[in-house]
Formats: structure tokens, C-alpha cells, sequence
């Protein structure tokens, strides 16, 4: 009994200094790029309904009461996404592999949203006469001023992930490409509307 006793220990203990440690698991493995994609896409949801709601009452009843509230919440929006936005921007670089994986499809959500708050106050100030735009203007600068952060925060962040990877993977060149969109859009476009909105004043 002692001979089995000390044999069962021994088995034992062999196992265990045998066995292979369990691999650790990064808590940063997808999760966070991942979570804020999900956020992401509600924050696109909502944005997408708030711009079918401005393009139609730019279109039919031209109500600047309605339109004033939409970009009012329009903007909200844009803050809640760079607040989704802020746990990626904050990760340590460079990125797991993981996390360079799913970095394309978040920046890609990202790039359409921005695409399409510029082209609805392009609308708005193509579509409506300088009156209505200027009574407009402060919520308009409300949305302009929101969106501009993307531009000083998401650009150099995907510029700074492909500086320190090492390889130049496909998602480096998609990464970069849509930084790239991200960068010209707003340093173009956005400018332009500023200037539209600034000539009112």
C-alpha cells in the first residue's frame, strides 16, 4: 500500500512537471478591436437613420426646427464613436496579429460613417438657400467640430500601427488605403464645408 501510495505521488508529480503549460491567452486578443466594432456598427445604424431623416426634410419640407435637432443628434453620434474608437486608439502598439486582423473592417466603419455625415451637410448647404444654412450654422459646426477628431486621432493612429508592425501585410495596405480615404476626405471635403459655413458668419 505505501509502494502504490508513493507510486500514485510519484505518477503524480511526473505528470504534472510533465504536462505542457496552458497557453496564456492575451486579453487583448480581438476583444477590444472587436467590442468596439460592434459599437461601431450601432453608432453607423443610427447614423444612417438620422441622415435619411435630414436628407428628406432637406428635400420635402425644408423644417430647420427638424433639422436642427437631427444634427444636434447627428453630432452626439460622432462623439459616441470616437468615445467606441478610444480603447483601440489606447492600445499598445505595435498590435497583435489579432488585432491587425480585425483593424481593416472597424477603420472601414468608420470611413463610411465619415463619408456620409460630409455628403448630408454637403446636401444641406447645396440644397438649401444661405438663410436656412445660416440658421443651421451652429449646429452645422457642432457636426464639423465632432467629425475633425477623426482626422487628428484615427489618421495618425493607423499611420503609427503600420510604421511598427514590421511586414507589410494585406491588412497594412488596407489599413493605410483607408487612412489614406479617411485623411483626404477630411482635410478636402470637410474644409470646404467649414469655408461654406464660415462665409455665413
Amino acid at each position: 500500500m505505501k509502494f502504490s501510495s508513493f507510486a500514485l505521488a510519484a505518477l503524480s508529480l511526473g505528470t504534472a512537471f510533465a504536462a505542457p503549460a496552458a497557453p496564456q491567452v492575451d486579453s487583448r486578443d480581438v476583444v477590444v478591436v472587436q467590442q468596439a466594432t460592434q459599437q461601431v456598427t450601432t453608432v453607423e445604424t443610427t447614423v444612417v437613420q438620422k441622415i435619411t431623416e435630414i436628407t428628406t426634410v432637406v428635400s420635402t419640407t425644408q423644417d430647420v426646427d427638424v433639422l436642427r435637432i437631427a444634427l444636434k443628434d447627428l453630432s452626439v453620434q460622432i462623439n459616441i464613436l470616437l468615445g467606441d474608437l478610444n480603447p483601440v486608439l489606447s492600445l499598445q502598439l505595435p498590435l497583435i496579429t489579432a488585432e491587425l486582423l480585425n483593424l481593416p473592417g472597424l477603420l472601414q466603419h468608420v470611413l463610411l460613417i465619415v463619408q456620409k455625415v460630409v455628403n448630408v451637410v454637403g446636401v444641406i448647404t447645396g440644397q438649401l438657400t444661405q438663410d436656412l444654412v445660416k440658421i443651421l450654422q451652429p449646429e452645422l459646426q457642432l457636426v464639423l467640430g465632432a467629425i475633425k477628431p477623426v482626422q487628428t486621432l484615427v489618421v495618425p493612429f493607423g499611420h503609427s500601427v503600420a510604421a511598427q508592425s514590421g511586414t507589410q501585410t494585406i491588412e497594412i495596405t488596407q489599413i493605410l488605403s483607408i487612412t489614406a480615404e479617411l485623411d483626404g476626405l477630411l482635410s478636402g471635403l470637410l474644409a470646404t464645408l467649414l469655408g461654406i459655413v464660415g462665409a455665413l458668419l
